[in-house]
């Protein structure tokens, strides 16, 4: 199981994202990788659309917020900001990838995160303060931290159409195009061993998707699903726990998402 604690890094010299037109903010390069925030647009719902871009070097990827066994989950800390109540991250569709007999789920090319930032009120900027910390891979993985600052006019629309393209291409979500899922939770044979199993309705593509199953528990180790194409699709994990005590879970908080090749992701929230 990976540990999600933020690990330090050497950071690289600071640039200034001047070309977009927002006031002092700037990109930080290391060795594999650069990260930078791109300005955005204020949205119906009175939230500010902006962009975290992490670029990678030929050959390097960065991951998913499930990536799996072998990989590094991204964590954004705006703990700092001012002018900034709440923060809710976007997650492009990922790809999956197969090393060593193990699975991983990210982004082999450059990624951008679209963030809906919240403001407290809207007569003045958004100073922003970012601390992601996220991994980097190729023959090896390398922990990375970056530390970023700008601030945000809410009143100039400055949306890049890769961000507008990132923000296109999250997942869909499953009730919308009426997927359902009813899940099952069972002790399995061991100490802390459960078996998660689920139906999920309305699913109609042959081939079984990649499947992803998150519980927001940091003492549960949920195992790569087992998918069975069908009428209904039927998915298996296997599950590890680790806290003190009886464990429990509400199904409202079950999240499974798909990923079908070639396609959005597709999410599914509660069974």
């Amino acid at each position: 199981m990976m540990n999600n604690k933020p690990v330090s890094a050497l950071l690289r010299s600071a640039l200034v994202l001047s070309c977009l037109g927002m006031t002092a903010l700037p990109s930080l390069a290391q060795d594999h990788s650069r990260v930078s925030l791109l300005p955005g647009r204020m949205m119906e719902d009175g939230r500010y659309l902006a962009g975290v871009r992490i670029e990678l070097a030929q050959g390097w990827k960065t991951y998913w917020r499930a990536p799996g066994s072998g990989g590094i989950p991204p964590q954004f800390d705006w703990n700092g900001s001012q002018n900034l109540v709440e923060v809710e991250t976007k997650w492009p569709t990922p790809t999956v990838f197969e090393t060593y007999g193990m699975r991983s789920i990210g982004y082999d090319r450059d990624v951008i995160f679209p963030v809906l930032l919240a403001p407290a009120h809207t007569n003045g900027p958004m100073e922003l303060q970012l601390t992601l910390d996220y991994g980097v891979c190729s023959d090896i993985c390398i922990p990375a931290r970056a530390t970023i600052s700008g601030q945000v006019e809410l009143s100039r629309d400055l949306t890049a159409p890769q961000l507008e393209a990132a923000l296109s291409s999250r997942a869909r979500i499953a009730a919308e195009h009426g997927i359902t899922a009813d899940c099952h939770l069972a002790p399995g044979e061991g100490v802390g061993v459960w078996q998660l199993s689920a139906e999920v309705h309305g699913h109609a593509e042959r081939d079984a998707p990649i499947a992803v199953v998150e519980i927001p528990n940091p003492d549960l180790w949920v195992h790569d699903p087992q998918v069975t194409a069908g009428a209904p699709m039927i998915l298996t994990a296997g599950m590890d726990w680790f806290g003190a005590g009886a464990f429990s879970a509400s199904r409202d908080d079950i999240r499974i998402t798909l990923l079908p090749e070639g396609e959005r992701a597709i999410e599914i929230q509660g069974c």
